[in-house]
C-alpha cells in the first residue's frame, strides 16, 4: 500500500526531478537486482523488490495522472495497464530484439489442484 510520506524517488535511488525514462531505468536495474528468483531465501531482497515495484507503480501512476490533468482528453490508466507497464519495462518488450520480436514460448505443465492452490515449485528446461 502506498504511504503518503514515503519518498519513492529515494527508494529508486533518484532525485525528485527524475524523468520517466530515468525512473524506468532505475526500476529495471533494481528489479533485476532484487528479484526473488535471483535471491532465493533472502527475505530482505524480496522486501526490497516489493518496495521497488511499489515505488515504480506510484511514481509512474502519478506521472501519468499529471499528464492526464494537462491533457483532459487523455484516459486514465487502469491498474492492469500499470502491471503491463512493469512487465514491459522488466523484459524490454518495447525495444528491438525484445521478447515481442522473438518466437512465442509455450510449455505445457500439469498441476494438481492442491499444488495450484498451495503453491510449489516446478522446474522446466528450456533450450536457448
Amino acid at each position: 500500500m502506498a504511504e503518503a510520506n514515503k519518498n519513492y524517488f529515494a527508494v529508486l535511488g533518484l532525485k525528485s526531478s527524475a524523468t520517466l525514462p530515468e525512473i524506468k531505468k532505475a526500476f529495471k536495474e533494481l528489479a533485476f537486482q532484487y528479484h526473488p528468483d535471483r535471491n532465493p531465501h533472502n527475505p530482505r531482497a524480496e522486501d526490497r523488490f516489493k518496495e521497488t515495484v511499489e515505488a515504480y507503480s506510484y511514481l509512474t501512476g502519478n506521472l501519468e495522472a499529471l499528464k492526464a490533468i494537462q491533457k483532459p482528453s487523455a484516459a486514465a490508466k487502469s491498474t492492469g495497464d500499470y502491471a503491463q507497464d512493469i512487465l514491459k519495462t522488466l523484459f524490454d518488450i518495447d525495444h528491438p530484439g525484445s521478447l515481442r520480436d522473438r518466437a512465442p514460448f509455450r510449455q505445457e505443465l500439469t498441476l494438481a489442484l492442491e499444488e495450484a492452490f498451495s503453491g510449489g515449485v516446478k522446474t522446466i528446461q528450456v533450450e536457448r
